[in-house]
């Protein structure tokens, strides 16, 4: 799968999992430029995520969370080790 296919499926799972059909996502975006992210919505959008990609984050990498595009190489990371 290629990066971008990777940064269109986070978007989406980020939209659908904040019900935020107009988020844009961009490798720079932080958390804190998400409307209404909290802990919740983290844990929700994590574990989505992990859905998605059949991966798994630790506790670590998802208190650790900075960008969308350190994300998407964590993601990446993964599915290259299986």
């Amino acid at each position: 799968m290629s990066r971008q296919e990777i940064l269109e499926q986070m978007q989406e799972v980020f939209r659908e999992t904040l019900n935020q059909e107009e988020l844009i996502l961009q490798e720079e975006t932080l958390g804190e430029d998400i409307e209404d992210w909290d802990s919740f919505a983290q844990i929700s959008v994590f574990a989505a995520l992990e859905q998605q990609f059949g991966v798994e984050f630790s506790m670590e990498e998802m208190m650790e969370f900075s960008t969308i595009g350190k994300l998407a190489d964590v993601i990446e990371m993964r599915m290259t080790e299986r």
